[in-house]
């Protein structure tokens, strides 16, 4: 029943797959335009597509007791049926975690990201056994939804983390960029060339002048 329930939610892992393979490189565009912007956008991608999970999940929810159950899965789907909100709410916290593995994947956080994989990994595969001994299919299921928040929880921490080492978070990047210069600081060399003007240059010293007893 569990695997029934998963293969209802199919199509939309199927489209879910597709977006995870674009955002990675939007990301890096984010990053590269607007660094403080990609925690917005990350937290963008993952609501998104977890919204687009609940309506995916709300519909077969309303539409398997009206027919499409007994097409689709006649032998199976009054027992799947119970299964599917869990379903949906693991597969929306899946949602979550692509737009922070986006966001570190972007920043080449690759040991964040390692961490944040066996951590939610064995989290999943602890509770969903525990699940299932305790409460069969359902209490797979019910594993399966606790794990995934966790695996929300884990993996944007680690994305809040690889920011902070990357010093591109909102507050450290606008006291960067608000900071003005000193008076006898030396303008960048960007600002000098937008002015027209040429890179001041260290005063090279004359010979001194031979006397004539040298």
């Amino acid at each position: 029943y569990v695997q029934a329930a998963q293969t209802l939610m199919g199509p939309f892992l199927a489209a879910l797959l597709g977006i995870s393979l674009v955002t990675v490189p939007e990301a890096a565009r984010v990053l590269q335009n607007s660094p403080r912007r990609l925690r917005l956008f990350c937290l963008l991608i993952g609501t998104g597509a977890a919204l687009a999970a609940l309506a995916w999940g709300v519909f077969l929810m309303i539409a398997l007791p009206r027919g499409l159950g007994e097409h689709v899965l006649p032998q199976l789907w009054r027992r799947t049926d119970p299964l599917i909100i869990f379903v949906t709410l693991a597969v929306m916290g899946t949602c979550f975690t692509v737009g922070a593995s986006a966001g570190l994947r972007a920043l080449g956080s690759s040991r964040r990201s390692l961490r944040a994989m066996i951590l939610s990994s064995a989290v999943l595969v602890v509770l969903s056994i525990a699940g299932a001994v305790t409460g069969g299919a359902l209490g797979t299921v019910r594993a399966t939804a606790v794990a995934g928040g966790f695996a929300v929880l884990t993996w944007w921490w680690q994305l809040r983390a690889a920011l902070r080492e990357a010093r591109i978070a909102s507050a450290s990047l606008w006291l960067m960029t608000s900071h003005p210069q000193g008076r006898h600081r030396m303008p960048r060399p960007e600002t000098v060339r937008k002015a027209g003007l040429r890179p001041h240059a260290a005063p090279s010293r004359s010979p001194r002048s031979l006397g004539p007893g040298d």
